[in-house]
């Protein structure tokens, strides 16, 4: 058998074959992000997908029912500080270990020129441990560990994967660009440095991260966007705009404007409501504010100034507090107008996405790293601080339906950036590549 004839078979058995991946999780907010990535790759049919920390047992069984995951494995949680002299008496086989346990060589040099203090050395190296005991063996045996978010307190699961194990990082946002201090720097080094692959959502990101963690890294980045798969369902509800205000008790006249898409402070809900009630008394008059909270629920002192805020405003609003469905969520977005969308950092907002391709119409900052939308031609009007958001505004009322007209090839233009079908094809190149299947197609 000739060598080249030899390479082509093993390049076909390695193509045939279902790789296994192993999805590892970083806090909760990553669940739906790596439950929709799931979808798009099993639909491929080239991979077998079990994961690692994501949901509540509930919510797991019902991934696999649903045939994202083959398996779902939960992450144990943290010991809880010793109240009572026993419970402190049965941590002590567990100090032991950890006192005993080293880290991986990779994991130590990149903190080689830190001083820990004594209680994180301790608490990463028990997080460690109660893993490898919780976990057993169900870290082995995968082709590709895929670990989501640089989010450091569940860095020390990477250093029970084995030590060649192929590993793609995928850093997602807040976890890169919301971190500081040295400890996190030094373990989130250790992450990159211990990848194959990074995967970031824009190259405004990518240059993030190699300032931070150093330019020996540009070879492992790649980029690849997530696929939205509410555009779906924003096709499915049609001409719901009407229908969804009513029910929510908001006049179908009124122009809409969507403020932030989550919770979170990082939103600036009370700066951006400050600069929308300064707006003129012709657009105060016709604007109702939806507000959703739903996603990553605000903290009661925050919620509270916030609806202090808004009760205080001349403008009126409707809060949406509980939890929507994908369904109602496709509708609120059919509903927003308007989409005033300034978090102090975004890595490639999903809802920001699904307005645009509904209709709406994108204010944001341009301190947000959209580089993606530019080069794609999607049409949003970019501010440079929150003190032009008013004037920002104003413009867009006042040319609202020369707006909506620039805005109509939105929708084609989002839909070939990040619909599912066309982004998993980044996905399953990069873990071609991990394996090394592309190398031998392209030696064959």
């Amino acid at each position: 058998m000739t060598p080249t004839v030899q390479v082509r078979r093993i390049s076909d058995c390695l193509v045939n074959k279902l790789s296994s991946v192993l999805m590892i999780g970083g806090a909760s907010y990553t669940t739906r992000f790596v439950t929709d990535l799931a979808k798009q790759m099993a639909a491929t049919e080239r991979v077998t997908l079990s994961c690692l920390g994501l949901g509540d047992s509930e919510a797991a069984r019902s991934e696999v029912d649903r045939g994202g995951f083959a398996h779902q494995f939960l992450m144990p949680p943290a010991p809880a500080r010793p109240r009572t002299v026993r419970q402190a008496a049965r941590l002590i086989p567990a100090l032991f270990r950890a006192a005993i346990t080293r880290e991986p060589s990779w994991a130590a040099h990149a903190s080689s020129h830190i001083r820990r203090p004594l209680r994180a050395t301790i608490a990463r190296r028990m997080s460690a441990e109660q893993c490898r005991v919780a976990l057993g063996g169900t870290l082995h045996d995968y082709d590709i560990y895929h670990y989501h978010s640089l989010e450091t307190a569940r860095m020390p699961l990477l250093w029970l994967l084995p030590p060649n194990a192929p590993v793609v990082l995928s850093v997602w946002g807040s976890d890169l660009l919301r971190s500081a201090g040295t400890l996190e720097y030094a373990d989130q080094l250790a992450a990159c440095q211990r990848a194959n692959v990074i995967t970031v959502t824009s190259m405004e990101i990518r240059e993030i991260l190699l300032s931070k963690f150093g330019r020996h890294l540009a070879p492992r980045i790649r980029l690849a966007l997530l696929g939205v798969s509410l555009l779906d369902e924003i096709d499915r509800c049609g001409n719901s705009r009407a229908g969804f205000l009513e029910s929510w008790g908001i006049s179908p006249d009124r122009v809409t404007i969507c403020v932030g898409n989550n919770a979170s402070p990082g939103n600036q809900h009370l700066e951006a409501i400050a600069r929308l009630s300064d707006l003129p008394e012709r657009h105060r008059s016709r604007v109702t504010l939806l507000v959703p909270l739903s996603y990553r629920p605000a903290n009661r002192a925050y919620k509270e100034s916030l609806c202090v805020a808004l009760q205080n405003s001349p403008l009126s609003y409707r809060i949406f507090d509980s939890p929507l469905s994908d369904r109602e969520v496709a509708m609120l977005r059919i509903a927003t107008d308007i989409l005033v969308h300034v978090p102090v950092s975004d890595a490639f907002s999903a809802s920001m996405l699904e307005t645009l391709y509904a209709g709406g119409l994108l204010v944001t900052g341009a301190w947000l790293p959209y580089s993606e939308l530019r080069r794609a031609h999607v049409s949003f009007e970019p501010i440079l601080a929150l003190d032009d958001l008013t004037d920002a505004v104003t413009s867009a009322l006042d040319n609202l339906d020369a707006q909506r007209r620039a805005a109509r090839d939105n929708r084609g233009r989002i839909r070939a950036l990040v619909h599912p079908t066309e982004t998993v094809r980044a996905w399953m190149s990069i873990y071609d590549e991990v394996l090394g299947i592309g190398h031998l197609s392209a030696a064959s």
